[in-house]
């Protein structure tokens, strides 16, 4: 007759030490550091000669950007996958949102690199570890926005720690 109680001591070892560790880790949450963010990009549109405020709403804060021939609106892309309709009302009135990863914008989320560089950048940061990575913004702008884009491109996305510690 086999040992059941011997497979079931062996099966909760082997469960401790996979689960443990994460849920170690679970109390503290690492997400992008969308104040720095919003921080980078106003000081890039304030050299362009915009004058901007930041809109909190329940999806994230918006940075909305204007000057004689140009409107805006720019938000942390990284939720675009999931964002994009709500980014996609929240702009009515704008031409259509794009999404700037890597100096390259499309209306289309970034690509699944981008999924795992703020993957590992969280996971780095939940152990300590700071990494930079490329932002991912989304844009909407309407007039003649020459040179948004560029200004815009090149920005880095840092990680925040919420939690107990």
């Amino acid at each position: 007759m086999p040992n059941y109680l011997g497979e079931i001591f062996v099966t909760a070892c082997v469960l401790a030490a996979s689960v443990g560790p994460k849920l170690w880790l679970q109390h503290r949450s690492a997400q992008t550091d969308t104040e720095q963010l919003n921080r980078d990009v106003t000081s890039r549109l304030a050299a362009e000669r915009f004058e901007f405020r930041i809109a909190r709403g329940p999806s994230g804060s918006a940075i909305e950007a204007w000057r004689p021939d140009c409107r805006l609106m720019v938000w942390n892309g990284d939720r675009s996958r999931e964002l994009r309709l709500v980014f996609q009302l929240a702009a009515a009135g704008y031409d259509p949102v794009l999404i700037g990863y890597r100096n390259e914008w499309r209306p289309y989320p970034a690509p699944a690199r981008a999924v795992l560089e703020r993957f590992a950048q969280d996971g780095a940061a939940r152990i300590g570890i700071q990494l930079e990575r490329p932002a991912v913004l989304a844009l909407a702008q309407a007039g003649s926005c020459h040179a948004v884009q560029q200004a815009l491109n090149g920005l880095n996305a840092h990680s925040s720690i919420t939690g107990r510690r």
